[in-house]
C-alpha cells in the first residue's frame, strides 16, 4: 500500500526519557514535550511493503520570514520505521518518502504540521481561597494560583485525599477551558463550574503539556468555612521533626583512628530534634538538634581494646521537596562536641590527653539525605554524613557516617 494511501493515519510519537507517548493524526498539530536539547524524541510511521528505504525530511518554520518559510533541519534515510532526534521547541513540517526495492521514489506525501513545545515544570506558591464551602455555587467559583510556568492547554484534576500521602477514588477533572493562565505564566484562573466536589480534603494537580506536574495538597472542601479558615489562619508557622535511626561510622583520617586499627564502627544510633518552615518555592529552612552514639571497637593486636563517642550538635537544615511532595531531598551543616568516654587501653599504651578518657572536642559535620514520605505525618530518611573532630593537641580526626532514620512531621494542616 501505497504511503499516499496511509496520510490520513500518518502518526509520530514522542518519548520524553522513554516514558511518554504522543500520538496525532497528519492534519492535526502536535504538542509535543520538550526541555532540553539532550531528550531524545521518537518519530515512527507505518511500515509499507517492498521498501528499501525511507527518507524522513523535517522543516523547521522560520520565525522571521513568511507564513510559508521553512528550513530544513533534518534529511536523513534509514530502513526502519522510526528515528530518534532531538528537536528545539518551535513549528514543523515533516515527511517520509518510500523508496521501492528497485530503487524508485514513491509518489511524494503531503507535510505533516507538527509543533514541539517546552515541558515546563508549573508551580504552585499559593491558592486562594484556602478552602472553599461544598454549599456555594461552583459555577461562580474562581480559584486563584500564584507560581510559575502556567500553560495553555493543561490538564487540572482534584484528588481526594483519604488520609495519608496516597489519595483515593477517582479523579476530577477540570475542564481545560475553565483553566486561563497569564500571558507571563505567574498565574492562572480555574473556574469550578460543574465540578461534583464533596465535603473533604483534595490534592489539586496541574499537569502541563510537556508531561510535568506539580500538586498543592490539603486543598479543604467544607461545610463550614469559617471555621476551616481560622484553622488554615493560626496553622502553626513551623513544622515540627522528630526522627531516631541506626548509625554506623567510618574512620577515615587521623592518628586517633589508625592507633585504633578498624575499618568500621558499626555499633551505633541517632535521634534528632527540630523545626522547618512550610515548605515554599525556594523550599523550606530549618533548624535542628541532633546526638550520636557510637561503640567504638579496635581491632586485635592494637594498643588499645574499645571505647564510647558521644555528640551532640546543631544543624542548619534545607529541604526541598521533590516527585509531587512524597520524597525531599536535605542538606544540613553544623556543629556541636564530641565526648570520648569509657576508654579501656593496653598497659603499654600511650596516648594524649585526646584519646583520654572523658575529652570533649569541637566537632564540624555536613550531610546530604533524601527523604520518602511513607505517610503524611511520617517518613524515612537515608543519610550521608561527614564528620570533623578537632582535638587541641592532634590533627582532625575524620569519619564518614551512613544513616537511616525513621522520622515524623507535625505542624500539618
Amino acid at each position: 500500500m501505497r504511503l499516499l494511501r496511509r496520510k490520513k493515519i500518518f502518526f509520530f510519537s514522542v518519548f520524553l526519557f522513554a516514558t511518554s507517548t504522543i500520538y496525532a493524526q497528519r492534519t492535526e498539530q502536535v504538542i509535543q514535550p520538550f526541555e532540553k536539547s539532550d531528550i531524545l524524541q521518537r518519530i515512527s510511521w507505518p511500515p509499507e511493503d517492498d521498501v528499501l528505504k525511507y527518507e524522513l525530511v523535517i522543516e523547521k518554520k522560520d520565525e522571521t520570514g513568511s507564513a510559508d518559510a521553512f528550513t530544513q533541519v533534518v534529511d536523513l534515510s534509514t530502513d526502519a520505521t522510526s528515528v530518534e532526534l532531538s528537536l528545539a521547541a518551535g513549528e514543523y513540517r515533516c515527511r517520509v518518502i518510500v523508496y521501492d526495492l528497485l530503487r524508485r521514489r514513491r509518489p511524494v506525501p503531503e507535510w505533516s504540521r507538527l509543533r514541539v513545545l517546552e515541558a515546563l515544570q508549573p508551580e504552585i506558591s499559593a491558592v486562594s481561597p484556602p478552602a472553599i464551602d461544598v454549599n456555594d455555587d461552583m459555577a461562580i467559583i474562581t480559584l486563584n494560583f500564584e507560581g510559575n510556568n502556567f500553560t495553555e492547554n493543561a490538564e487540572v484534576s482534584f484528588l481526594y485525599v483519604g488520609g495519608g500521602m496516597e489519595t483515593s477514588g477517582e479523579a476530577v477533572l477540570a475542564g481545560k477551558d475553565n483553566y486561563l493562565p497569564s500571558s507571563d505564566g505567574k498565574n492562572a484562573r480555574l473556574k469550578l463550574a460543574g465540578l461534583p466536589l464533596e465535603e473533604g480534603v483534595y490534592d489539586i494537580v496541574i499537569k502541563n503539556p510537556g508531561g510535568l506536574s506539580t500538586v498543592w495538597r490539603n486543598f479543604m472542601v467544607t461545610n463550614d468555612i469559617e471555621n476551616s479558615l481560622s484553622k488554615t489562619k493560626n496553622r502553626a508557622s513551623i513544622e515540627m521533626l522528630t526522627s531516631i535511626g541506626y548509625s554506623a561510622m567510618f574512620p577515615v583520617s587521623g592518628r586517633f583512628n589508625e592507633l585504633l586499627g578498624s575499618s568500621i564502627f558499626p555499633a551505633g544510633f541517632t535521634a534528632r530534634l527540630g523545626g522547618k518552615t512550610h515548605e515554599k518555592r525556594l523550599g523550606a529552612f530549618g533548624i535542628e538538634s541532633a546526638v550520636f552514639w557510637h561503640y567504638l571497637n579496635a581491632s586485635k593486636d592494637t594498643s588499645m581494646e574499645s571505647g564510647y563517642f558521644f555528640s551532640l550538635l546543631f544543624n542548619l537544615l534545607y529541604q526541598k521537596k521533590i516527585l509531587n511532595q512524597k520524597a525531599a531531598l536535605n542538606a544540613r551543616l553544623g556543629g556541636g562536641f564530641s565526648y570520648f568516654y569509657g576508654m579501656k587501653f593496653n598497659e603499654n599504651a600511650k596516648f594524649s590527653k585526646m584519646t583520654g578518657n572523658d575529652t570533649i572536642v569541637p566537632t564540624l559535620v555536613f550531610s546530604l539525605s533524601c527523604s520518602w514520605f511513607f505517610h503524611e505525618y511520617a517518613f524515612l530518611d537515608f543519610a550521608l554524613e561527614y564528620v570533623g573532630v578537632f582535638p587541641n593537641d592532634e590533627t582532625m580526626l575524620s569519619y564518614v557516617r551512613p544513616l537511616v532514620c525513621i522520622g515524623f512531621q507535625y505542624g500539618q494542616d
